[in-house]
């Protein structure tokens, strides 16, 4: 018998108002790979934490010739705000820390093979927009799972097709 999905297809349009970005938006935007810089006009709206941001750097110049500090400049010149971290947003990793072993679990007993998990920088992104209450644009689809895990959080996955600005 053959199953057919059920499951509706629906545009998600990212909120008009500030947006915490993860590493991934700005490492693709950076190297022009699509869909990364049909996003350039939210980065005026947009805030990276400053682990995040040092993320981007890191991979960026180890992968490049061009100095971190060309990087820098040219992405804040786009007026993209980077943000400390503070304590308000370290005490959020227990609680991520507790949704991402239920995931596992999840990932686990659903027989898949590479268990997805949060790295600390993840924790960081995904901490900062919980403390402030600001939805998130990521790659990252694992992150769009955890909601089963009880994260309440808007996460947009921007090489989604569906997700539009």
């Amino acid at each position: 018998m053959t199953r057919v999905s059920t499951e509706v297809t629906t545009r998600r349009t990212v909120p008009s108002g500030e947006v915490v970005l993860d590493a991934t938006l700005l490492i693709d935007l950076v190297r022009r790979r699509a869909p990364g810089p049909s996003y350039v006009s939210v980065l005026k709206r947009a805030k990276v934490t400053s682990i995040n941001f040092g993320e981007v750097l890191y991979k960026l110049a180890g992968a490049s010739t061009t100095p971190a500090s060309t990087i820098e400049a040219a992405l804040l010149s786009t007026g993209l705000s980077v943000v400390d971290v503070d304590l308000g947003v370290t005490r959020r990793f227990v609680d991520l820390q507790a949704i991402d072993r239920g995931s596992a679990a999840a990932q686990q007993r659903g027989g898949v093979e590479r268990v997805k998990s949060l790295s600390l920088a993840d924790m960081v992104c995904l901490g900062y927009a919980l403390e402030y209450s600001l939805p998130v644009l990521t790659a990252d689809v694992h992150w769009t799972t955890l909601s089963r895990q009880g994260l309440v959080l808007d996460i947009y996955d921007y090489r989604d097709p569906l997700t539009t600005l």
